[in-house]
């Protein structure tokens, strides 16, 4: 069985691995985990900001607030995205060379040997597949940033709030596309906070029942750093297909948040899921166990 581990985790495995060199299971590294073993966790922090400061976002708020046609706001849409995936291309360190060797030189290598391994080899022996599920999982994470960015933006005007109601959809639908084909783990609760600001903007507020809008609002505490690699797996490993929902899952979390933040952010996933339309995948509850 698969173990994921959280961010915390992972640094309390590094300061102390004589206590978890005994592990009854496979300590399993996603994407963001083995960034961090590897000393890229400020990767984010690299990229251009994308707000006001921003000549992409100005344009794309004077855009949105220019147009209605919902064709021209799927081109600003995959316009963004091709951007993203152009950004995260162009790092020095979202190379197969470079991970390789940076994985060859990891210290703590047979913590870690199962997940270690099969990078290796995917590098090694497929590079282009391996890095474009990477780049593809890195720039779904900004991409969902930057619709948070947007949604986030205070305009009343009413062609831009019509054309964020159709970045929303597009964003569901993308991150369905990504999901299907299998390859890699798409940010669900990343993209859960992007929908988050659309939820809390304005115009939408009024619409929510009080329960609805108090869950909203005690979510904002566990919202992540929006240049931080997301810690939520035990979220994004636990969506199935619904043809596979009841299929046994091979992977469980071990946690150093509390329970209470992580049923805030599943209740807050569970909540927002079930007012998408047309959605193809069930949130399963995770299996989690705490280390305080």
């Amino acid at each position: 069985m698969k173990v994921l581990i959280d961010h915390q985790i992972l640094s309390r495995v590094l300061a102390d691995p004589a206590s978890f060199s005994r592990q009854e299971h496979e300590l399993y590294l996603g994407w963001s985990s083995l960034l961090e073993l590897l000393g890229l966790g400020s990767l984010f922090s690299t990229l251009p900001s994308f707000d006001d400061t921003n000549p992409l976002f100005i344009a794309t708020v004077a855009t949105l607030c220019s147009q209605e046609e919902k064709d021209v706001v799927v081109y600003i849409y995959d316009h963004l995205f091709a951007e993203s995936l152009n950004q995260i291309q162009a790092l020095d360190q979202i190379n197969a060379s470079f991970l390789l060797e940076a994985i060859k030189k990891q210290p703590h290598a047979h913590l870690f040997s199962e997940s270690l391994t099969a990078y290796e080899e995917a590098f090694e022996e497929n590079p282009s597949h391996a890095m474009h599920d990477l780049i593809l999982y890195l720039a779904w994470d900004r991409m969902c940033v930057w619709m948070a960015r947007l949604f986030d933006h205070p305009s009343t005007d009413a062609k831009f709030i019509q054309g964020l109601e159709i970045l929303k959809e597009c964003l569901i639908e993308s991150y369905q596309y990504i999901a299907r084909q299998g390859r890699t783990v798409p940010g669900l609760f990343r993209m859960i906070e992007a929908l988050f600001f659309y939820e809390m903007r304005e115009e939408n507020l009024q619409k929510h029942p009080e329960a609805d809008f108090a869950l909203l609002s005690q979510s904002f505490p566990v919202l992540t750093q929006q240049d931080a690699f997301m810690n939520a797996d035990y979220v994004d490993y636990a969506v199935a297909h619904q043809l596979q929902a009841h299929e046994e899952r091979s992977a469980f979390c071990v946690m150093s948040d509390s329970s209470e933040r992580v049923d805030a952010k599943v209740s807050l996933a569970s909540w927002m899921i079930q007012r998408f339309p047309e959605w193809e995948f069930v949130l399963n509850s995770p299996k989690l166990t705490y280390l305080h």
